[in-house]
This record gives structure tokens, sequence and C-alpha cells, in this order.
């Protein structure tokens, strides 16, 4: 690199006339002497010292060049220890011997705080392979070093979800995806044979089905060919081959549909539209004297076919999305591709490089200014090489696209209107540009020049680096750090000291990269850096340190936080199967609020938002509302063991319940009303007694239905002593709990009364009686009832066939004030908040502190609520309105109405599980990571 500063700062190089210090060149017998003594002179200007002679080396102050000498590598250091042995000047840190970008965690990070090891891993996993690992996973990394850290996370890096990731954080930096929707430009029928063929056959039948068929395959083409780019990265990076291969590979990425199209050779597991394999591609021709054909009505009739084109492969560079994604013009000539070539995969970003001249006299210049301007090549000598060894492909992307097959020049070179142009018979790039090649090097005669430049860029130290930085803002949320530009700047030096170290280790990887090879070591040597695990830091932590934790905490994008509530609950928001696009599956994230939530489409919008929005807050509410309910169900409804969420939890289970039993009150009328009994013991105060009737059913096919009555509840002491006895036409009287939605008053035939004195529940009401007790002690609950059940024809009678059987009551007794006061099933709740916020948040909890009790506090004034305004008890209602959407048909069956008996919540539990959700998935800790 410093060979390219030194062919700037010279005589006739494309710094000369706008630089204040220009060498003279090696071909002069006393040039080290020479450019030493113009190198102190320069130091002696006025504002130059060190600082910003290094400044200027490492890409900052606005150099013209670029990273000539990355901040932090040997070199720079190097030139650092010179710079200050030529000069007296002591501002540029190394006369106090001092070396600060040496990466060594005791010092830049010696205050910061970092994730231990468990956390890490679990940030990782989230955002690598959109998986929460569980909390044994994590226990066992407690006390885990970076070695078996870095193995932890390495073994997690394979699979769907990392898939996902590689894929879309390679889109984040190619936006291949824009094509999604609008289609692609380089399926032009003319030069890929097989698809002028299909869709001429399909125009023939002219049938609706054919057109149809055709263009479902015409889709799976254009899958095909969009994703090609990306997989091609995700294939080298799971696969641990060389990294080299994403500008170097000799194959394309196909499915079944480009296998076809492209006639590839790829061995496909399957037909699938998302599945690919790599193989190369032989189906393009060039239009030559071999090619006739006729446009019809119904399409490009080819009756034979040109020159067929082994395509000269060369990974990603000559790649067919790639070359649709940034398409040239007769007077672009492949400029964007280049500079999009140094962007990705060389380091450097040209278009911040140099300010444009705003001089009408340098803007009037009409002598080739690329060629001969200086104001146009300081940027254009670098450029345009690259664009000439992208010679060989059309605006569009197709190969030789000109007649003849020789060359891509359009005829508005060859034969310009006013009869000068510079074109000769064999010509394959402009004249008047720079012969192709890469910045000073020339592409050899008699070599395919795409070939040429991916084994340049593969053998160029920068690759390395452009491949760190490739994955960089993926992982850790913030694009790498730049070098301050302006000296003056109050927080000048923490930015460089931040971005010096930052710098420093992005080198090492690079290293390490080029000698193991391998990007997913890479990817997991960063998440377990002190970049990835450095949490944010106190106001007066040191100012350099504020700008290095940039990317900590950060806001997840759409489909990372999809990922998220996926691994924790196994839900995807209103999904359904886009047929168009071959089953892909479709969400509220990826179709209706990927941009409201700060996400990308690859073309009008480019970059994610990084900070939270009103509106994103908005999205992230009714995701967190919509997710609860159908979360909270599927969960509950799986056998205990084989839950994410609830393994430990019941719907029975409430806070401060004390001692519970189940009652299956089966006497059939009132002639045959049994007690049912319920011991326990209790410390003196106010306690409550709980009954809820719990299976009030319905069943279609029978019209069988069944209520609960409740003819007396007693409740004795230990010498028998009745401490409570009220009829059941009274409970609602001395109830906490209202009875009139979901009881009333009748009479026992059984008895001779004037008034009823029983009372009849349905809709599986709760009953909750508070009673002071004097002393501890033990105590003994009675619950006289019976049960009446019905079909299409009326009430069952003694004898009848019953098709329910019993209505089962819970029999519980609590404590007055379960926030407050101890109990067995509080104590569960707790615990298990406790682990939810863990595996939600990443933060772990004692059981008795302030967050979790806010989270009972919540589930239990929620659960509350819900028991004493609802009647029909099923989750998704309240107050008869709908609030959970969530298809339960799929439990239904032909006998019953099996999504309300799922969706049962006569405790109220769900409801108050619900809210929780909502709670924790809306929470910042949730939202970032």
């Amino acid at each position: 690199m410093q060979s390219r500063c030194i062919a700037c700062h010279v005589s006739g190089g494309a710094a000369d006339g706008q630089a204040r210090l220009l060498f003279v060149r090696d071909t002069q017998s006393d040039y080290l002497s020479v450019n030493q003594q113009r190198i102190a002179d320069f130091l002696a200007l006025d504002a130059v010292d060190s600082d910003y002679f290094l400044g200027k080396a490492s890409g900052g102050l606005g150099h013209i060049g670029g990273t000539q000498l990355p901040a932090g590598s040997d070199e720079y250091q190097a030139f650092e220890t010179y710079l200050g042995l030529i000069s007296a000047d002591s501002g540029s840190g190394s006369d106090d011997g001092s070396d600060n970008s040496s990466g060594d965690d005791t010092g830049f990070w010696a205050t910061a705080s970092m994730l231990p090891a468990d956390l890490s891993f679990r940030r990782a996993l989230l955002l690598l392979t959109g998986r929460i690992p569980d909390l044994n996973e994590m226990e066992s990394l407690a006390s885990a070093d970076d070695t078996a850290l870095r193995a932890a996370i390495l073994a997690q890096l394979a699979g769907e979800g990392f898939h996902e990731f590689l894929v879309t954080a390679a889109n984040d930096r190619l936006l291949t995806d824009k094509f999604f929707e609008r289609g692609m430009e380089v399926l032009d029928d003319s030069y890929f044979p097989e698809i002028a063929a299909r869709n001429y056959a399909a125009g023939l039948e002219q049938t609706e089905e054919a057109r149809e068929a055709y263009w479902r395959w015409r889709r799976g083409v254009e899958i095909g060919i969009l994703r090609a780019p990306v997989e091609l990265i995700a294939h080298v990076v799971e696969n641990d081959l060389p990294y080299t291969e994403i500008v170097t590979a000799d194959y394309m990425m196909l499915n079944a549909f480009t296998n076809e199209a492209l006639r590839g050779d790829a061995q496909l597991a399957s037909n699938d539209a998302w599945d690919f394999a790599p193989g190369q591609m032989t189906g393009a021709m060039i239009h030559d004297d071999s090619f006739e054909g006729e446009w019809t009505q119904f399409g490009l009739n080819i009756i034979s076919e040109g020159s067929n084109i082994d395509w000269p492969h060369a990974g990603i560079l000559n790649d067919l999305a790639w070359l649709n994604r940034y398409p040239s013009t007769a007077t672009n000539r492949n400029r964007a591709r280049s500079r999009w070539t140094y962007y990705h995969f060389l380091d450097f970003d040209i278009e911040k490089s140099a300010q444009r001249t705003q001089d009408p006299d340098a803007l009037a210049d009409t002598n080739n200014p690329t060629l001969n301007n200086g104001n146009c090549t300081v940027c254009h000598q670098t450029l345009d090489p690259i664009a000439g060894a992208y010679q060989d492909y059309g605006d569009w992307g197709n190969y030789k696209d000109q007649w003849g097959g020789q060359d891509s020049l359009p005829w508005t070179y060859k034969w310009s209107e006013d009869e000068d142009s510079l074109y000769q018979e064999g010509d394959t790039w402009y004249r008047d540009m720079l012969s192709p090649g890469i910045e000073t090097t020339l592409a050899p005669q008699g070599q395919d020049s795409m070939q040429w430049l991916g084994q340049q860029i593969a053998g160029d130290e920068r690759f390395a680096i452009a491949m760190v930085k490739f994955f960089w803002e993926a992982i850790l949320g913030a694009e790498p750090l730049t070098a301050p530009q302006s000296l003056d700047a109050a927080d000048y030096s923490a930015k460089n000291e931040a971005f010096t170290e930052q710098s420093t280790f992005i080198l090492s990887l690079a290293e390490e990269l080029r000698e193991h090879g391998s990007l997913r070591q890479t990817i997991a040597d960063i998440a377990i850096s002190p970049w990835f695990r450095v949490t944010n830091q106190s106001a007066n932590a040191d100012a350099a340190l504020k700008y290095a934790v940039v990317g900590s905490e950060r806001l997840l994008t759409p489909e990372e936080l999809e990922r998220k509530t996926r691994s924790l609950t196994g839900y995807l928001w209103n999904p359904w199967l886009d047929g168009w696009n071959h089953d892909m599956v479709r969400t509220e994230w990826n179709y209706n609020y990927n941009i409201m939530y700060g996400g990308i489409d690859s073309f009008g919008v480019t970059k994610r938002a990084r900070d939270m929005t009103s509106i994103m807050a908005k999205v992230a509410t009714a995701h967190a509302a919509e997710a609860s309910c159908p979360s909270v169900l599927l969960d509950i409804n799986q056998a205990q063991g084989q839950r994410r969420l609830f393994n430990g939890i019941e719907r029975s289970t409430i806070p401060g319940i004390l001692t519970e039993a189940d009652a299956e009150v089966d006497g059939l009328g009132a002639y045959n009303s049994q007690p049912y009994q319920l011991n326990f013991s209790v410390e003196a105060g106010t306690n409550n007694i709980i009954l809820t009737y719990t299976n009030d059913t319905w069943i279609a096919e029978t019209g069988s239905h069944q209520d609960l009555i409740i003819d007396h509840v007693s409740v004795y002491d230990s010498q028998n002593n009745a401490l409570l006895s009220v009829s059941g036409a009274d409970l609602d009287i001395i109830s906490d709990t209202p009875l009139d939605n979901c009881s009333n008053v009748t009479w026992n035939h059984a008895e001779d009364t004037s008034q009823g004195t029983d009372r009849v529940v349905w809709g599986n009401c709760t009953v909750t009686l508070p009673i002071e007790f004097e002393q501890a002690g033990n105590y003994i609950l009675v619950m006289e009832a019976y049960y009446q059940e019905y079909d299409s024809d009326g009430a069952l009678e003694e004898g009848d066939d019953r098709t329910i059987g019993f209505a089962n009551v819970a029999m519980s007794v609590g404590v007055q004030d379960p926030i407050v006061q101890s109990s067995p099933t509080g104590d569960v709740l707790r615990e298990k908040m406790v682990e939810l916020v863990q595996r939600f948040w990443g933060q772990k909890y004692h059981p008795q502190d302030q967050e979790i009790t806010r989270l009972l506090t919540l589930f239990t004034e929620t659960m509350e609520d819900k028991r004493s305004r609802t009647g029909s008890n099923l989750i998704w209602e309240w107050d008869n309105g709908t609030s959970c959407n969530f298809d339960t048909s799929d439990w239904d069956t032909e006998e019953e109405w099996g999504g309300n008996i799922v969706g049962q919540d006569f405790f109220g539990t769900l409801a108050g599980w619900r809210a929780v959700m909502v709670y924790l998935m809306t929470d910042y800790q949730y939202l970032h990571d």
C-alpha cells in the first residue's frame, strides 16, 4: 500500500498539483535522502505534525488516497516511530514511549464492563443463529475462558439459523434482494435460449395454465439468480472453504430452476427453489452468425442458437445478480461495478476519498477529464482500471453482448455520430480510458480479465480486511469506526484512540483470516472479542471507550427480533405460505412491517435504522400483543417437559395458594348433593377460600353441557366448630369475586323452601371467600354440591346416560395478599418469572427482587381482572370482545369445539401470563441485545 501512496505523491502522480508533499522517484540516485528531507520540511509547515501525517496515512483528515497505513499495523507503528525520530514534534504520541494501539485488553479495555461468558454465548447464538440457548447450556459456560467460549460458539455456527444470518448479512451489503419484488433485466431471452424456448412454448399453447406454469418456473429462475451471490457467501462460510473463493470460485450457486434455465451441472438434493448447490453455467450464448431467431407475438423463437459460452466464473464478481444490481451505461462504463468492488472487497470507499471540485473552470474541461484533468484523475486513476477488468460484460451483465460476441462495447462508442470514434477492430475496451487492470497493474493479454481480477483481489492484503468488515455491522449493529477527519475537533483524540484500537483488532483478525482462511472462525473471533462483549459504560467512562461501545445493546433488526420470538416461543407473527414465491414463509415482519421497523428493501431503503422511533415502538407493541396470546396458549397445552416457557406451571398455579385439591362433583340433581372436603393448615390472619368451576363443557354433536350447583360452604376448626357457614344462595354476598355474570340463585328441589337456597354456576366461575383465622392451626373446608347435565332434549335424570359425567371444582385456600405474603405457588411463580426474564432479557434476578415483584403484581392483577370481568373464561375473549388474533380451529374436531377447550382460562392465569409476555416483549432489554 505504500507503493500506491508513493505513486500519488510524485510529479505526474494522482496527487500532483494538489498535495503539499511530493516525493522524487526511486530512479533518482539520492531519492532516499531527498524524500526524507521533504518529510522533514513537510512536518515544519504550520498545522502539520506527526498526528496530522499519521491521520492522513490512516485514511483520516479527508485523505484522498484513503488508507495507506492501517492504524495499528506494524507499518503504522514503525512510521510513527520514524516520524518521532525525524522531527522534534512531540504531538505524535510516540515520544512518551506509550503504545495505545496494541490491542492489549488490560490497556484500552481496563475499565470497561464486559458480558460474562454465559451471556456472551446467549447473545452470540441469538444474533448468529437466531436461537436462545436454554439455561443449562448457559450455566455450563458461566466460568468459561475465551478459548472454551470460542469453541462453544463455533460449534453452533451451522444449520438453518446460521444460514439465515449469513444470507441476510450478505444481502445487507450486496443488496441483491432488490430484485425480489422487481424482477431482473438480466433475464433477456435472447441470451439464454432455455428461457426463450420455455417462454415461446408457453405462448404457443395460449392457455392460462401454460402461462401460469411458465411464470412460476420463471419466478423460480429469478429466485435462483437473485439469491446466488448471498448463497455463494453462505456456502463458502458454512463449509469452511477458503474465503478467497468469494471472488475466485469457478462456479455459481444454482437452484433447480437456474440449473435448468442456465444449463448448469449442479447436483441438487431437491427441486425446492430455496435449495442451492454449486455448479457451472453453460447455458448462455452470444449473438453471432450461428444465431437465428424471429420475434413473434408469442416471444422469441430461436431457430438456431448462437455459440454457447462456458461462463468464466469469478465468484461474485461476474455473478448475474451482482452485475445486474450494479448495471452500467455507455457513459458510466463499469465504474459503478468498480466502485462497489473496491468498497466490498478492497476496503476502499472511493466516494469518500476526495471532495468533488466546485471550480467552474475545472468543470469546464472537455478534453477527456477523467484521463487528463487532475481534479478527476485523482479518483479515476484508481477507479477506471477495475472498470476495464469488467470489459466483457454489457450494461445488464450479459457476456460479450454485442453482435459477433467479440466485445461489449456499445455502438455509440464504435460508430459515434461525429465519426470521430477511437474504436479499432478487435478492441474490447475504450481507448480513451485507462487499460484494464487494478491500479498500476495491467491485466495480461489473452487471459480472462475478470478471473484475473478475482485472483488479484484474493492476493491483496486489503481483501481479508474487507471480509472482516463485511460481517462487522451484521454482528455488532454498527459500521466500523472511521478515522476522524478534523484535528481541531475537541473529541479528535478520543475518536482517534478508539479508531486505532479497533483498526488494530480488525488487522489482527485479517492476518489470522489469511492464515486459516475460514470466515466462520473469524465470525466466532468477533463474537468473543471486547467489541462484542462490552456493555454500555457509565457517564464518567473514558471518552475513547464511549466511542468503542457504540454497537453494544443494539436494536434488533426485524429479522433478528422475529428469530428471537420464534426461538423463545415457537411463534411466527401471522405466517402464511407465499405460493408465487415458491412457498416462502411470509409473516407480518417480512411482509407488512419490515420497513416500518427499520428494515431495508435493498432498493429505496438500503440502510437499517439503528434507533427506535415512535412508529417502531408501536409496531413492537403490536407484535407483543399479538404474539402473547398464541405463545401462551400453544405452550400451556403442551405436556410438561415439552414446553418452551411454562414447564412446572399449570393453569391452576395462581399466586398465594397454600393448599389445593380437585373435587369431581358427580351427584346428578339435588337429591344427590354430596360433601367434598379439603383439610388445610394456616397461620393466624385473613385468608381466602377459593372455589373454581373448571370444566364447563358444551359438546356440539349432542348438545350436552352441565352446570355446577353449590348447596353449602362451611369451614370448621379442629374441634368441629364452624367458622363459616353459608348457603349457596348467599355466596355472592360475601364473595370477593362478582358472581352475577356466571351464576344465579336456584331452588333446591330436595328441600321444602319458599325461596332459592342454592347457587347454579356456569362459565367456569370463581368464588372467593375471605375468612379470618384467629389462631394458627388445622381446619376443614366442606363444600356440599351436585351437578346437572343437559342434552338436546333437556335435563338428564337419574339413570340416563351421561356424556360429561361430573363437574370439576378446584378447592383451594390462599393468603389474602399474594404479593406480600409467601406461599408455595407464589414461590413457584417467582422462580418461573426469574427464568423467563433471564431467557427473554439475558438478565439475572433474585426471586424477591423488585423487578420480579413487579411482574408478579402484573400477573396477579390481570388474573383477578380477567376472573371478575368475563363469563366465557376463554383466553381470547375479554368482555365478549376478541383480543387474541389466533386461529384455534386446528384443535376443533367433528365432535367438539376443541379450540374452546384448550383456550379455557377459568383461573385467569393465561390472561396473567399474556400480560407478563407483553411486558417482557416490549421492554428495551428484549428489543435490544
